[in-house]
């Protein structure tokens, strides 16, 4: 009898590929999932995810400049730090919204995953399983979990590490906002922090801290005599002659002056009046062109200093530039050129951040070598210089933060041109001006106001760009249009002096005639703003104060007995008036 034939096993066979994809996917998708978990749970904890437009620390700055809503430095900070809020929380919106996709899809993948090995479990691969496969892969998936989860412990515990003390970096208190908005902003060098910080109750330029005649004091004295003393602080006779302006910042007060000899900065102390020094600044290289001929009305030194806080700068109608420190040491000097100004170099000087402008008008209009420079303030190197398509003038620009952009405004023959003053491109321009421009422009509410003699005071919106002469005019007053002095604006009025003494009242929006009155005497100084009166100092020296308001009020004189062409300072209650041969300092006495 024969045997049967013996039966072979069946042949072993490999678990499907889509089997093991699965397994890998599963733990690939488990450790994805929890990675994106865990940083979306990190950003949760430092990042508030409250709109920042609803911020406490920034309603508390936004109340106080509601307080005090010429405080241009406190704008720019709050600004800055309403933009470092926002870009962090919208990169708190985009990371919240790519995870969150990024969680969907790591999901996806494990529950396809999931549900492959679940099928395989209960359908087997093989024909026949061995006894112990059901506690092997029992054995195997309670492994893939317990990798999974240390995997998320060892992640979540790096990004714990990783995240700096678990909190916002904004402010979350008043005293943090105060900190940051004192300069303690990496990105902002410590002498533009401490010039923003002091700019505003100091007097750094021409006209006061923003250039337009608005003083921040409200305290000053209504009259002064200097033949009996009344309200005179201190007298000092002043070593250089010039029709510069003072300049005051903390205890010193800055004047130049000079000849044809010799160009200098003068130092005085502000509680006392001492001179503390007189510095001559370098002469122009030898062998350049010529000196000028520079009438006597505007003289060698008519350009007012400026300050950043830490130096004093100077030019004069040489072309001589120079910055000083404050004990009278020369950091860095130029020569820009002997400017070609039939009326001498009168333009005055300004510091915006870390950088010193200077308008350097000069020549025809036909044939125009006008620029318009921005130096670094601490070393003198040439940031920018930007061609200017006009003749001589002799206004001083203004910097004002209006529609959202920092804007450089300039007048020259016929253009008022705005600037940005980080780099000097041109802004907007309107062909509105003619010649002989020497009072400097003004901005309030949205509109710059531009004098421009013997012909009106126009007004532009300064939200334009490009050549805005057809579509941003607001409106032109031919009445009362100052020749020397410069405009002031503030409020709904708008406030106007002639050098033959008209003194006008305007409204501001329309340009409508609001009233005037006959001063009868002669100005050069520019009306000055000190809460609700207006101040002004006239040729021969006597000052008038009147209401600043839709009708005529005068509420006091007051006599200093010699001329005064400089337009005077207002810091701290203080009057600091510049005459032909003395610098007096007004105020309360005890």
């Amino acid at each position: 009898m024969s045997m049967p034939a013996p039966v072979s096993p069946p042949p072993a066979t490999r678990p499907p590929r889509s089997l093991d994809l699965a397994r890998s996917a599963i733990v690939v998708a488990g450790l994805f999932s929890a990675c994106v978990g865990v940083v979306l749970l990190a950003s949760h904890f430092r990042v508030p995810s409250e709109d920042p437009v609803k911020s406490v620390a920034l309603a508390e700055a936004k109340e106080r400049l509601r307080a005090n809503p010429t405080d241009e430095a406190l704008k720019q900070q709050i600004r800055a730090l309403d933009l470092q809020a926002r870009q962090t929380y919208f990169r708190h919106v985009r990371l919240n919204l790519v995870g969150g996709w990024l969680l969907v899809v790591g999901a996806g993948v494990f529950v396809w995953a999931a549900r492959e090995l679940r099928a395989a479990a209960e359908k087997p691969h093989l024909p026949k399983l061995q006894p112990d496969d059901a506690s092997r892969r029992a054995r195997v998936a309670a492994l893939g979990r317990r990798a999974v989860a240390a995997s998320g412990a060892v992640l979540l515990l790096a990004m714990l590490a990783w995240s700096p003390g678990g909190r916002s970096h904004l402010p979350a208190t008043s005293q943090e906002l105060e900190k940051l908005l004192a300069g303690a902003a990496p990105t902002v060098p410590p002498h533009v922090a401490a010039f923003l910080a002091g700019q505003m109750t100091n007097w750094p330029r021409f006209r006061g801290p923003l250039g337009t005649g608005v003083a921040l004091t409200t305290n000053a004295p209504l009259s002064w005599n200097v033949t009996n003393g009344q309200n005179v602080l201190w007298t000092a006779p002043v070593p250089a002659r010039g029709h510069s302006s003072p300049i005051v910042w903390g205890d010193r007060v800055f004047l130049t002056g000079g000849d044809a000899k010799a160009r200098e900065v003068m130092c005085f102390d502000a509680a006392s009046g001492a001179l503390l020094w007189q510095k001559t600044v370098p002469p122009p290289p030898a062998g350049f062109a010529k000196e000028p001929d520079v009438p006597e009305d505007t003289g060698w030194a008519a350009s007012t200093p400026a300050t950043d806080g830490t130096r004093v700068f100077a030019i004069f109608a040489t072309g001589e530039l120079a910055a000083l420190d404050f004990a009278g040491n020369v950091v860095w000097s130029k020569h820009l050129g002997v400017p070609q100004n039939m009326y001498g170099h009168s333009t005055s000087l300004l510091v915006w951040q870390d950088r010193l402008i200077v308008q350097f008008d000069q020549g025809d209009a036909d044939a125009p070598r006008s620029r318009l420079y921005a130096f670094d303030s601490a070393t003198g190197r040439e940031l920018w210089q930007q061609p200017r398509p006009v003749g001589a003038s002799w206004g001083t620009p203004v910097i004002m933060e209006l529609t959202n952009r920092v804007q450089l405004v300039a007048t020259g023959e016929p253009w008022l041109i705005a600037y940005d003053p980080a780099n000097g491109a041109e802004l907007w321009r309107a062909d509105c001006l003619g010649a002989d421009l020497a009072p400097s422009p003004v901005f309030e509410r949205g509109l710059v106001i531009a004098t421009s003699p013997g012909k009106h005071l126009v007004a532009v919106r300064a939200d334009g760009q490009g050549d805005v002469t057809k579509s941003h005019i607001a409106w032109a007053l031919e009445d009362g249009v100052p020749d020397i002095t410069s405009p002031l604006a503030r409020g709904d009025w708008l406030f106007t002096v002639t050098t033959a003494g008209t003194l006008q009242c305007a409204a501001l929006q329309t340009g409508r005639r609001v009233w005037e009155k006959d001063l009868d005497m002669d100005f050069n100084a520019s009306p000055t703003l000190v809460g609700d009166r207006l101040y002004l100092v006239s040729l021969k020296g006597v000052s008038i104060v009147v209401a600043a308001a839709g009708e005529f009020q005068e509420l006091a004189r007051g006599h200093l007995g010699e001329p005064v062409h400089a337009s005077p300072a207002f810091v701290g209650g203080r009057v600091f008036v510049r005459g032909t041969k003395h610098l007096f300092c007004l105020g309360e006495k005890p």
